[in-house]
């Protein structure tokens, strides 16, 4: 009896461990994504032409550590497999890549365990289960905490990108949540607005 309950709670701390590795990204039709309200595009790379013997890493600047971010959005739009068949694609983030900006980092040969990623830092893994050349909009949003510290650290992070198929498509965008240029117009002309009332608050006064 003790056997079988060690054996049902190791298999329960597996799939707990499994399950935190990464969550499954949400697919939409091409154009389907639309970027929650005050929300803006911080990053974008201009087109996906991801050969599966390749990973890619994209390093960027850190957002606003004073922003308090809970969520961004990682997303590829219009992407889509070359060959009609079943294939994946992971998505990491990490803190202090080598380089900012985009590039090959290396070869792979398709496999899922090279480079050595790190499961804690898997944002998730698309599937194209369809196998079709369909083109999607693809959403692997990140809320780990540990991962969005990696964003908001006041210096740089890195995606990393490695896909088992050449995928294509049309770019790839980094969404998170941004002040909206009327708002701080609105913001800006209320504080003015402000300012006046208490201007004639006082000369009435002195009156």
């Amino acid at each position: 009896m003790k056997r079988l309950l060690m054996l049902l709670l190791s298999i329960l701390l597996i799939v707990g461990v499994s399950g935190m590795a990464g969550a499954t990204p949400e697919t939409l039709d091409e154009g389907g994504y639309v970027a929650p309200l005050g929300w803006g595009t911080v990053a974008e790379h201009s087109s996906i032409d991801l050969d599966h013997s390749s990973y890619y890493i994209w390093g960027l600047n850190d957002l606003d550590p004073n922003a308090g971010i809970t969520s961004i959005d990682i997303v590829f739009h219009g992407v889509y497999n070359w060959n009609v068949e079943n294939n994946w694609l992971n998505v990491y983030i990490f803190n202090n890549p080598e380089n900012l900006g985009w590039y090959r980092e290396g070869s792979d040969n398709q496999s899922p365990t090279v480079p050595d990623w790190s499961a804690e830092n898997l944002v998730g893994t698309w599937s194209d289960e369809d196998g079709s050349a369909t083109r999607n909009d693809v959403v692997f949003t990140v809320t780990d905490s540990t991962l969005l510290s990696y964003i908001q650290g006041e210096g740089d992070f890195g995606i990393g990108i490695d896909p088992d198929c050449h995928f294509y498509g049309e770019k790839i965008t980094v969404q998170a949540p941004v002040p909206e240029p009327a708002t701080m117009f609105l913001l800006g002309t209320g504080l003015i607005g402000t300012a006046a009332i208490g201007r004639r608050k006082i000369y009435k006064s002195k009156r």
